[in-house]
Parts: C-alpha cells; structure tokens; sequence
C-alpha cells in the first residue's frame, strides 16, 4: 500500500508515493476554500506549505502556502474499486 508523502530533505517541496506509515508527512488536513474545492495541509510542512502543481508541467509538489493560487485548489471525488493492473 502507498501513500502521498514528502520527502524529508532541506526544501521539503517534493512528494512521492511511498510505503504507508505513520510519518507525518503522510498525515494530510483538507481546509475547505470555495465550491467544493479544497487546500492540502500536512503535519510535517505544517499550514507554511500545501499541495501545488506548476503550471509549466503539471508536477505536483508543496509550496507556500497563497489565497488565490489556483494549483493550490484541489477537488476531490469518491471513486469506485480500483481493479488491478
């Protein structure tokens, strides 16, 4: 099983799918912004940083954290069972 985390190195910005643990890096906060559109938070950068996405290449990576980023709004949808590959 993996999970979205950060990889703990001086920028703290970058994330990858790792083994799930407990590490904070994988322990997510949704802060609700407007029309069912939603912030990611995490314990391990804290409220300075959340979930981005570059607009140049669509890489998603944390930064600090701006009312008004669009990359920084994220929706979320229940999805069905995944079949494997």
């Amino acid at each position: 099983e993996l999970s979205l985390d950060v990889v703990n190195d001086a920028y703290k910005r970058d994330i990858v799918m790792a083994p799930t643990g407990k590490f904070s890096g994988q322990m997510w906060k949704l802060f609700p912004v407007k029309n069912g559109l939603y912030r990611l938070f995490n314990d391990f950068t804290g409220s300075e940083k959340c979930l981005d996405v570059y607009s140049d290449n669509e890489v998603a990576h944390l930064s600090k954290a701006a009312l008004g980023t669009s990359g920084q709004y994220w929706k979320l949808e229940k999805l069905g069972p995944v079949e494997n590959f």
